[in-house]
C-alpha cells in the first residue's frame, strides 16, 4: 500500500497517504517495510550494466554476509535490540536488516554475472524450477512452522548446531506442504469446482 502511495500519487498527496499508512501500521511494520523496499532497489539496479568484478564482490559478499548471520547471529545484535526495544519491542529488526541487505546485495551481483553462471544454472534448471513451486508455501508458512521446530530442537536454538537443524527442518517441513497443496493445484481446483458446483446450480435457478 504504501509504495502505491508512493508510485501512483503525486505532490502533497503522496506524502499525505504514505504518513497516514505508516501511522496505521505503526511502527514496526513500517519499519519492515524498509527491507520490502529493498528488494524494489535491488530489482532496478539488477536491470542496469555493472562492472562484473562488482558483481562478484556484492555477490560473494552478500553471501558472506547471509552465511555469517544464519550461523552466527549479526555483531552486536543483543545491544542493539534491547535499545530499539522500546519502540519495535521483540522484533529482531537489527538482524533483519542485515540480512535483507546481504541478500539484495546478493541478487544484484548475480545480475551482473549471470550470464558467466549460466551454464552452471542450466545445468540445475529442472531442480531449481521444482524448488520454485514450493516457494508460495515456504512465503506464507515459514514462520509457524519454525517455531514448531525451534520448539522441539534438541540443542540450543542460538548456536550454530541449533540454527542449521532449525533453517534446514522449516525448509522440508515447507516443501512436505507444498507437494499436498501448491504443486497440486488443479486437483484442488477440480475438487472445490466439484463441491461448489451444485450450489452455483442452484443460486442460477433462483426466481429472480
Amino acid at each position: 500500500v504504501a509504495f502505491g502511495c508512493v508510485f501512483f500519487l503525486r505532490g502533497t498527496a503522496r506524502w499525505v497517504a504514505l504518513g497516514a499508512v505508516i501511522l496505521l501500521v505503526g511502527p514496526i511494520v513500517a519499519s519492515y517495510g524498509l527491507f520490502w523496499a529493498a528488494g524494489v532497489v535491488a530489482y532496478r539496479l539488477g536491470k542496469r550494466p555493472m562492472h562484473e568484478v562488482a558483481g562478484l564482490l556484492l555477490c560473494r559478499g552478500g553471501a558472506a554476509v547471509l552465511v555469517g548471520a544464519t550461523l552466527y547471529g549479526v555483531p552486536g545484535e543483543a545491544r542493539v535490540q534491547a535499545a530499539m526495544a522500546p519502540v519495535l519491542g521483540a522484533a529482531a529488526w537489527y538482524h533483519d536488516a542485515v540480512v535483507s541487505l546481504g541478500f539484495a546485495a546478493h541478487l544484484v551481483g548475480l545480475c551482473a554475472i549471470g550470464h558467466r553462471i549460466a551454464p552452471v544454472l542450466g545445468a540445475v534448471e529442472r531442480p531449481l524450477r521444482w524448488l520454485a513451486g514450493s516457494t508460495f508455501t515456504l512465503y506464507l508458512l515459514h514462520l509457524p512452522i519454525a517455531h514448531v521446530v525451534r520448539v522441539l530442537l534438541p540443542v540450543p536454538h542460538d548456536g550454530p548446531a541449533g540454527r542449521i537443524i532449525l533453517l534446514g527442518g522449516t525448509f522440508l517441513l515447507c516443501l512436505a506442504v507444498a507437494s499436498v497443496t501448491e504443486r497440486r493445484k488443479r486437483p484442488w481446483q477440480a475438487f472445490f469446482a466439484a463441491l461448489l458446483a451444485p450450489r452455483r446450480l442452484a443460486v442460477a435457478t433462483l426466481p429472480r
